[in-house]
């Protein structure tokens, strides 16, 4: 009550004054009252000072856990802004790249029904050329290799499999 003791007195003081000087008919209307000290008993004086200093530490602690929340909200709240954006950006990406896929299909394909009719092996030709490619990037990722080495005077001796990492 000595915390906000000052605040809670003034309208009680208002009030209770007003009442008394009801009976005598004087016409005064108590429109305010200021108190200007309130101090506990000396012998509670030291109790009263802990209780005041923990009353302001918990209101410290309170302030510091709102500011927390708060700068973790819009932390949080970035956060899913940026995540936003890069979902959105990836998506308009693999929408360009499916697009430019398909179109180079319908090219080839094109291609391919144009050309298979003066050459029927056309479509051989196109899965030769394809498989020299795959074969060209899998062998510089080392995942295959010339097989000339694994030769014996016994025939094909393969003992690994999938072949070594490529040495740098």
């Amino acid at each position: 009550m000595l915390l906000t003791g000052k605040e809670l007195l003034k309208g009680v003081l208002v009030n209770e004054l007003q009442e008394r000087l009801r009976p005598y008919d004087l016409g005064v209307v108590i429109t305010g009252a200021s108190v200007t000290q309130v101090n506990p008993p000396d012998e509670v004086k030291d109790a009263f000072q802990r209780v005041a200093q923990a009353h302001t530490g918990m209101k410290t602690q309170e302030n510091s856990a709102r500011q927390f929340a708060a700068r973790k909200l819009s932390d949080t709240e970035a956060e899913i802004f940026h995540t936003k954006r890069m979902t959105a950006a990836y998506a308009r990406a693999q929408e360009l790249q499916a697009r430019v896929e398909v179109e180079n299909f319908l090219k080839r394909l094109e291609q391919y029904r144009r050309l298979s009719k003066d050459n029927p092996t056309y479509l051989n030709t196109l899965w030769l050329d394809d498989m020299t490619r795959l074969f060209a990037r899998m062998k510089d990722a080392g995942r295959i290799d010339l097989l000339d080495h694994y030769l014996t005077g016994e025939g094909l001796t393969i003992m690994q499999f999938p072949p070594l990492p490529k040495k740098k």
